[in-house]
């Protein structure tokens, strides 16, 4: 019966667009119970996004560019699907059926999981079932036949090939540092490491709004340290160019006002989402990432910092590795990147060169190992009275895509912010 329903789908779509809308709206490839079925949904959904109807001909067509028109039956296959298509009135109703076929079908996978998991910590097995469910919303988990990938991958090669020199992923505002990173990437794990007062955090929040703020990618932070109000107020003094500590205590000057007012216009309909709880075990913050992955669409996770999350081991290495580990795993289920914020041992400050290296991660090696991108953030001027107080640097340490190298950045402590340095000298 699922089969059936199956054909009737794609001869309503080949013959009514609006029946392509519907199943469209309604189903993801995953839905479909044959393996070439799934391929050819998948395909005609990428071909609708870039607006090209998929009839019997265009579809057979970028199936053979594609080189797997043969896995799927042939022309000849594709053109009797048409027989197969129902009165439009009901392909609402073929299409819902499908829909809860896929429903059950699922909900029983996950069941029998619970059974096979039953062992293990409520909160884990809760964990367990939440990604489970999130998975049903978004189409992840689970190994795939390469058939059924292939097409968003190949529309990510071709897009990749129609915007040569563009920054593929989330550009954050700061020039260089987009190109050498190719903007923020998903899946990407992105440590952004360093000693205290390196400015971490206003990194941070730096990158979150050109992400968010200038950019209107939703973004959430996870602050385990400062409070919301503590975040917002530092976001504003500095998107207002006013000094952080005379504005605290109430010291403002003329034209504070009508600046801040400004930046709070620009600020209030921005997607920022912040969670100031305290303490988080790693899994509960995946857990509330994904419902907001869920109902608001977060492209944009970041942590400050890592070593205030929980997780699991019988010791504080192990523990941090879980975290690690959780992290690059949030990364892949929820298809964003995640920047996290890291300290680095103290131990560092007993060399003469505090230039930071890899072996200066904090509490476990993993995260050199999960992480896609590390960068250290890094001012001379914290250890030598006489450099630059200006002077920043993002020593991006590690890139498993791309290069590694050092890219200078202006440092406006005052305003907490972090700017694009300006050719010539670091003072401004």
């Amino acid at each position: 019966m699922d089969i059936d329903n199956e054909k009737a789908v794609f001869g309503a779509c080949f013959i009514d667009e609006e029946a392509l809308d519907i199943a469209l709206s309604t189903l993801s490839a995953k839905d479909f119970t044959l393996p070439s079925h799934q391929l050819l949904f998948g395909v005609m959904a990428n071909m609708a996004e870039n607006q090209i109807i998929p009839d019997t001909v265009t579809l057979a067509t970028e199936l053979k560019k594609m080189g797997v028109l043969d896995k799927v039956g042939g022309p000849e296959y594709i053109a009797e699907l048409v027989d197969f298509a129902p009165s439009s009135a009901i392909i609402g109703y073929s299409c819902k059926q499908l829909k809860e076929a896929s429903k059950k079908r699922q909900l029983m996978n996950i069941a029998k999981a619970i059974e096979r998991n039953a062992d293990l910590p409520a909160d884990e097995l809760q964990a367990k079932i939440e990604a489970a469910l999130f998975d049903m919303h978004t189409g992840g988990g689970g190994a795939e036949r390469i058939k059924i990938t292939l097409p968003k991958a190949f529309k990510e090669i071709e897009t990749a090939f129609n915007n040569r020199g563009k920054i593929a992923g989330i550009e954050t505002g700061f020039e260089k540092f987009d190109q050498s990173l190719n903007g923020l990437n998903a899946p990407d794990l992105i440590v952004l490491a360093g000693r205290p007062a390196m400015g971490k955090s206003a990194m941070m929040g730096n990158i979150v709004e050109g992400a968010t703020i200038e950019r209107g990618v939703p973004a959430v932070i996870f602050s385990l340290e400062m409070s919301k109000e503590q975040l917002i107020k530092r976001m504003i003094f500095g998107r207002s160019r006013i000094d952080g500590a005379r504005a605290r205590v109430g010291n403002f000057q003329d034209g504070d006002w009508s600046r801040m007012a400004n930046t709070v216009g620009s600020m209030v309909d921005s997607p920022v989402f912040i969670d100031d709880t305290p303490g988080l075990h790693v899994s509960e913050l995946r857990a509330r990432a994904r419902r907001l992955k869920r109902k608001e669409g977060i492209g944009l996770v970041c942590i400050d910092y890592l070593q205030l999350l929980r997780g699991e081991g019988q010791n504080r290495v192990q523990e941090v590795g879980f975290i690690s580990r959780s992290l690059k795993g949030m990364a892949k289920e929820l298809n964003v990147p995640v920047v996290a914020l890291c300290q680095l041992s103290r131990k560092l400050e007993e060399r003469t060169n505090k230039r930071p290296v890899m072996s200066d991660l904090r509490d476990s090696g993993e995260i050199e190992q999960d992480a896609d991108t590390i960068i250290f953030m890094y001012r001379d001027a914290v250890y030598n009275e006489k450099a630059d107080s200006r002077q920043a640097e993002a020593i991006i340490a590690k890139q498993r895509n791309g290069p590694t190298g050092t890219v200078p950045l202006s440092w406006h402590g005052e305003y907490s912010r972090f700017e694009n340095k300006q050719e010539g000298s670091w003072t401004s």
